[in-house]
């Protein structure tokens, strides 16, 4: 089984290795070699409100992992003292491995709001829109059925960044997800086959391959949906960021309103992966205590590398095809000053 996992994250490596590989030459193509360069074209894709909100995310952050407190919905036992403070002392900066998750429902928060608030989805220049956003929406549902399913003691989140600090960005996120995904009804049959599809293998993959985390089956249904949700969304992300660049049309506002999502959204979906890595057992191991039915372990490591692949590829078709010429660099620059 481990021999299976190695080999699967060897060819993760060669095809994240691979489309580095091909960004490269397609800047090296485009005369943009050096690092400043690179580094001026990842600068070009954030605005004034990305940075502040990446810099509020961080403070709060690093206030609420100093005070080293648990901000759970419920406070720990005294006959689990030691267990806790065991947790902690793996995790001696985010205290537990659910700040991992709060940590991707910050930026998730942010990727959502830059799409509405920088006009990307008024001018459908965001491959977010609308498959990939309805399958985000799909699994943020299954995320606040969960919290509001299940007993406080369990799928809730523990540690500084848990309780009700991880709620409020889980039901921030709703809204913005239902104003990005509504054009779905547009799409007719289209649409609805593609919806319908995804809901579907999500389904069936949670229902037979499931934890057991809490004594009512369907919460760990509803657990593993909430993840497997993002690979189609991923899928059609990719989709989508491959035929935007193969297009011709409006190349100057791929920098203002698609850039940062590609930047952000392969490290939002690697922190949900590292969490199914060393979060819910020791790395690299499948416990049979929490496993109720097929090998969830094996299927969630799966489909969450295949997530950040996937968001990998998109960032390197969509960086590779921007267009470096004058007025493009302008128009960037004069919409980072309007901002």
């Amino acid at each position: 089984m481990i021999g299976s996992l190695m080999s699967a994250s060897l060819g993760t490596s060669a095809l994240i290795i691979f489309a580095v590989a091909v960004w490269a030459m397609e800047l090296q193509r485009k005369e943009m070699v050096g690092p400043s360069a690179i580094v001026r074209r990842i600068l070009l894709n954030l605005s004034r409100f990305e940075i502040v909100g990446l810099a509020m995310c961080t403070a709060l952050v690093i206030v609420l992992c100093t005070r080293q407190r648990h901000n759970g919905f419920e406070s720990i036992p005294d006959g689990d003292t030691n267990l806790w403070q065991e947790i902690t002392n793996e995790w001696p900066m985010l205290m537990t491995a659910d700040s991992l998750l709060s940590i991707q429902s910050m930026l998730r928060l942010i990727v959502l709001l830059s799409a509405l608030l920088r006009g990307g989805a008024a001018l459908g220049t965001t491959p977010l829109l609308p498959e990939c956003a309805s399958f985000m929406l799909c699994a943020s549902i299954c995320r606040l059925a969960l919290i509001g399913l299940s007993p406080f003691d369990t799928y809730h989140l523990d540690g500084p960044l848990g309780g009700a600090v991880y709620v409020m960005f889980e039901v921030a996120a709703f809204p913005l997800l239902l104003l990005l995904s509504h054009g779905m009804i547009y799409q007719g049959a289209r649409g609805f086959s593609v919806l319908t599809g995804g809901v579907m293998f999500s389904l069936l993959i949670a229902k037979y391959h499931q934890f057991q985390l809490a004594d009512d089956a369907h919460l760990d249904v509803l657990f593993s949906m909430g993840l497997i949700f993002e690979l189609p969304a991923a899928a059609c992300f990719l989709v989508r960021s491959c035929a935007t660049a193969l297009a011709a049309t409006a190349p100057t506002t791929k920098h203002s309103f698609a850039g940062f999502a590609h930047l952000a959204l392969p490290i939002q979906q690697g922190l949900s992966l590292y969490f199914l890595l060393v979060g819910l057992a020791p790395p690299l191991e499948t416990p049979e205590a929490i496993m109720r039915k097929g090998h969830p372990f094996e299927c969630m490591w799966a489909t969450g590398a295949a997530q950040v692949v996937m968001y990998l590829l998109a960032g390197v078709a969509h960086f590779a095809s921007s267009t470096d010429e004058p007025e493009a660099e302008a128009y960037s620059e004069s919409f980072l000053v309007s901002v």
